[in-house]
Parts: structure tokens; sequence; C-alpha cells
């Protein structure tokens, strides 16, 4: 696939200027809050209705199953709130009496975010750390579609999402196939620390379901993920 090829693919698409240039990096940028500063007026509209962004929807899925009473959620990367609103209206998770709190690198993003979806909303890049949350404070920690931007200091962002849950809790994280080996010397650290463990990953899935072909990196063309649970076991 070349780049020929994914120009033809982000031309035939109703989509705005900017996630046309998000397509045909294979949403990879070095500048992302420039971009998604740019992006956050027609995000929702050209994410779901026109991409087909699927990640949201498995990721509020796996979710789920782990939602417990009272349960307390951070929501890293949080975009317009789309992890939120999936879980409290597919997902009934208001009954379980819990709050979510969402983070973002852009704050025009966040301007976006629909009342009632959080109970904290704060702008937050979740690649310097330490972030600004309590340790031992979370249930569940969310990220979909942001680690594909990080390109540094992969331990200490992973130590971070460890950092902010209770032992027992989860850290739920969307991953790339063309990105895991990225972050793989950073899930070792933890992983021989005895600190977390996989305890759970979904099959992989296609990102954007409405298009054909625009990844360079796969061979397919695709953009694929899985969905994977890491249980916090104990302090570092």
């Amino acid at each position: 696939l070349d780049s020929t090829n994914c120009k033809m693919a982000s031309q035939t698409l109703q989509i705005s200027e900017t996630a046309r240039e998000l397509l045909s990096s294979g949403f990879r940028s070095d500048s992302p809050e420039e971009l998604y500063t740019k992006w956050a007026k027609t995000y929702e509209t050209d994410s779901f209705a026109s991409l087909g962004f699927s990640s949201p929807f498995h990721t509020a899925r796996v979710a789920a199953k782990y939602l417990v009473s009272k349960a307390q959620v951070l929501d890293m990367g949080c975009g317009t709130g789309a992890l939120s609103q999936l879980l409290r209206e597919a997902h009934d998770f208001d009954e379980t009496g819990g709050e979510i709190d969402g983070s973002d690198l852009t704050q025009a993003m966040l301007n976006n975010v629909k009342p009632g979806l959080y109970r904290n909303l704060q702008k937050c890049d979740i690649s310097e750390t330490p972030w600004p949350y309590e340790t031992n404070l979370y249930d569940l920690v969310l990220c979909n579609g942001v680690l594909v931007y990080i390109n540094e200091d992969m331990t200490n962002v992973l130590k971070e999402f460890h950092r902010v849950l209770k032992v027992g809790g989860k850290a739920i994280l969307m991953m790339r196939e063309d990105d895991v080996a990225k972050w793989e010397p950073a899930m070792t650290v933890l992983k021989c620390a005895n600190a977390w463990e996989l305890t759970d990953q979904t099959e992989p899935y296609d990102n954007f379901e409405k298009i054909t072909k625009f990844n360079e990196r796969s061979e397919d063309g695709k953009v694929w993920f899985r969905v994977k649970v890491f249980t916090k076991l104990k302090e570092l």
C-alpha cells in the first residue's frame, strides 16, 4: 500500500481537512495537541459517522465487565467524552453509584464534552509524569486511542496507570497492533516487578470500519487493535 492509495481512500470520504490529514498519516502525529485542537468541532462526526471509529465501543464493553459498586474511574485521553457516554448509556454505569473523571491533552476537546459525563475534567498531557491524581484512587483507568502518540518515557507512563489504581484495579488500554512492540519494554518492567499482570485482552478489531485501506504499516491497510486489561497486584 503506497501513499497514493492512502490519499485516494481519504478523498472519497466526507470528512474535515484535519481528519484527512490524520488519515493520511495513519493517525500518527508529532503534534497531536495542535491537530486535535483544529479537529475538535468535527471530531465526533468525522470519527463515528464517517470513519466508523470502533475502539471506544469495545473499550467501554470491556470496562463494563469490571465495574464495581461506587466505581471510581479515570478516563485518560477522554476527548469529547465517548467512553463515559457509552458506559452511561449502554452499560448502566450510573447504577453503580460511581464517578468518572476525565483528562485530555487538548482543551478544545474538553470544551466539547457534554455536561454531566464527568465529575471532573482536567487538561493533562499523559506523557508528562507524575499525573495530577492521587495514588490508589481508581478502580479502573481507561485509555483509548492515545498511546499511539507517545514515543518516549513509556515506562513512566505505564507506572502512572499503575500508581493511580487501587490494588486489584484494572488498567484498560486500547493498543494498536502496529504499536505494541514500542510498549513491550515498559510492560515487561511492570510484569517482572510483579506489580501488575495482563489478565484479559480482546481479539484484534478493525479500528476504522468504514475505511478500506489507509495504513501504510499494515499489510491489509487497516488499523488493528486489542483492548488489554492489566490488573494491579501490588505497589511498586
